[in-house]
C-alpha cells in the first residue's frame, strides 16, 4: 500500500513528530508499504523537521506537487518550471516577510493573500493556495493530488491502494486520489466531507492511529 501523509499539523505539531507516529511509520516501512510525504514545504525544510522519518520514505512530494525528492539518493525533479525572476522580483517588491522561495513556490504569511492574489492576476499561470497560516503562490494545473500520482507513475508503483492523512483544505487533491483519506483530529473543518474518517487524537497521534488500524499495525 502507498501512504501519503501530510507534514505541518498531521505529522509535525510544530515542535516534533509524535514517537507513535515515528513507530508506526517505520513499521510500515518495514512491512513493504511505500510511505509517501505529501507537502507543500520545500525539501531543504525536511531533514530539519522529521530527520527520524525520511530514511523508511520511498519519496517526498513538495512544494504542493511540484516537486518530486528522492530521499535515499537526494534525486531532485521538478514537474513544474522553474520560478520566473519577474515573479520573484514582483514578491520582493511587496515587503512581505518572512517569504520562503522554492524551486517553482513561493510561500508568504496568510495575511498576505490579496497580494498573492493580485501577483496572481498579473501572472496568470500562477494561483494561490492557502493553508492556515501561510500562502503559496503555485503553478496552476498542479496540487498534492497531481503530484502524488505523478510520483506513484514515476516509482511504478500503479495499482497500489493509497491511504492518505490530513490536515488542511490543500490536502483535498490528495484525498481525491486516495482509495481512503483520513483527516486526523485537528484538522479543518473544511476538509471532513472529502475525508473517509477521522481519527481520535490528533497531529502524530493520530496519523500512528491510522496506520495501525489499516495496515495492520500495533498501535499505543
Amino acid at each position: 500500500m502507498i501512504v501519503a501523509l501530510d507534514v505541518d499539523g498531521t505529522l509535525y505539531d510544530g515542535t516534533h513528530v509524535d514517537p507513535a507516529a515515528v513507530e508506526a511509520v517505520t513499521a510500515a516501512a518495514a512491512n513493504g508499504h511505500h510511505i509517501m510525504i505529501v507537502t507543500g514545504r520545500v525539501w531543504t525544510d525536511l531533514p530539519q523537521i522529521i530527520p527520524e522519518l525520511l530514511p523508511h520514505v520511498t519519496a517526498a512530494v513538495c512544494e504542493h506537487g511540484t516537486i518530486i525528492v528522492t530521499p535515499k539518493s537526494g534525486d531532485l525533479q521538478q514537474l513544474a518550471p522553474p520560478l520566473s525572476t519577474e515573479l520573484v522580483d514582483a514578491v520582493a517588491a511587496t515587503g512581505w516577510r518572512p517569504v520562503v522561495i522554492g524551486q517553482a513556490t513561493i510561500g508568504l504569511p496568510a495575511e498576505a493573500h490579496e497580494v498573492a492574489l493580485a501577483i496572481c492576476h498579473t501572472h496568470p499561470r500562477y494561483r494561490i493556495e492557502d493553508n492556515k497560516a501561510s500562502v503559496a503562490i503555485v503553478p496552476v494545473g498542479f496540487d498534492k493530488g497531481r503530484g502524488l500520482l505523478a510520483t506513484i507513475d514515476q516509482f511504478e508503483l500503479d495499482g497500489e491502494s493509497i491511504l492518505a492523512v490530513g490536515d488542511a483544505l490543500n490536502d483535498i487533491p490528495m484525498m481525491a486520489v486516495a482509495d481512503v483519506g483520513v483527516a486526523v483530529a485537528n484538522a479543518e473543518r473544511g476538509l471532513i466531507a472529502h475525508v473517509t474518517e477521522v481519527t481520535r487524537d490528533p497531529f502524530g497521534a493520530g496519523v500512528a492511529d491510522a496506520l495501525g488500524r489499516h495496515l495492520g499495525l500495533s498501535s499505543r
